[in-house]
């Protein structure tokens, strides 16, 4: 199968139902639910943390991963960052989520080390707002 074609039906399996998603959105704003949300995601490992390989173009090698995360909502799906970053940042409960991610690469790495797999290097995102409201550094 052509590559546009595959790309073509998977963007259109996943397409983003953006009314469901704003709804979603509004309804975790209200009333600081988003805090409230994002504990109960984290609790019950409904953030997913995805590895997107980074190749090396010049030898088309794998040189390391970027994580990223994925929140596994039980009633609107698997939920893109353009979700609920946002509104993660405005309440500043972005940091929540960014050390558990960082916690999960690092728990991922301890685990291929301990089975003597091969490691690569992880990049991972870090709001703005981890630098205003802390010190993500120390944190880290």
């Amino acid at each position: 199968m052509p590559e546009h074609k595959a790309i073509y039906r998977w963007s259109k399996r996943d397409a983003i139902d953006h009314a469901e998603l704003d709804r979603w959105r509004e309804s975790h704003r209200e009333n600081c639910d988003c805090a409230r949300a994002i504990e109960r995601a984290i609790n019950e490992k409904l953030i997913k943390v995805y590895y997107q390989p980074v190749i090396r173009t010049s030898t088309k090698t794998l040189c390391g991963f970027e994580a990223s995360a994925r929140w596994d909502d039980p009633e609107y799906g698997l939920l893109s960052p353009a979700v609920f970053i946002p509104p993660l940042e405005e309440t500043h409960m972005i940091q929540r989520l960014d050390i558990y991610v960082i916690n999960e690469v690092c728990r991922m790495l301890r685990e291929r080390i301990d089975q003597h797999l091969d490691v690569v290097p992880v990049s991972f995102n870090l709001s703005r707002i981890d630098f205003l409201i802390g010190d993500i550094v120390s944190t880290i």
